[in-house]
């Protein structure tokens, strides 16, 4: 069976309109998580703010709770840009991070202290936030 020219160039074009449809539904999706990330930030901070509520009632009165790793990595991730309600109790969760995200808490901090230390507008929230978390760990 031979191949001909014009078949050779329909297989390309297939590709070609394959490609630009998935193209076309990467970027449709991306708008989509765009649209979502305001929401999403708010919905995932509330069920870390209840996580951490669990947490201190673990500590108050020993009733169960289960550490949950991917709470924890959006804690640290979200720690400068979410507006926590309760700083205390986020301080006291971060107390007791262990390990690599213990470290990653460190030198995030001591970043983010440099950095506003060195512009002349500084966030007194996220530097509030940066030097008490270092001190707490680091004591």
């Amino acid at each position: 069976m031979t191949v001909t020219s014009d078949e050779t160039s329909l297989s390309a074009k297939a590709r070609d309109i394959t490609k630009l449809q998935r193209g076309r539904e990467r970027e449709l999706q991306n708008q989509r998580h765009e649209n979502n990330d305001c929401v999403n930030l708010e919905q995932r901070g509330i069920v870390a703010e209840e996580y951490l509520g669990e947490y201190q009632e673990h500590l108050k009165s020993g009733s169960p709770w289960k550490f949950k790793k991917p709470r924890q990595g959006w804690i640290i991730k979200h720690l400068y840009d979410y507006r926590w309600k309760n700083e205390e109790l986020l301080q006291n969760y971060l107390k007791t991070v262990q390990g690599k995200a213990r470290d990653r808490l460190i030198m995030q901090a001591k970043e983010i202290i440099t950095t506003e230390e060195e512009k002349e507008v500084k966030d007194e929230v996220i530097l509030s936030r940066a030097q008490t978390m270092l001190n707490n760990i680091v004591e």
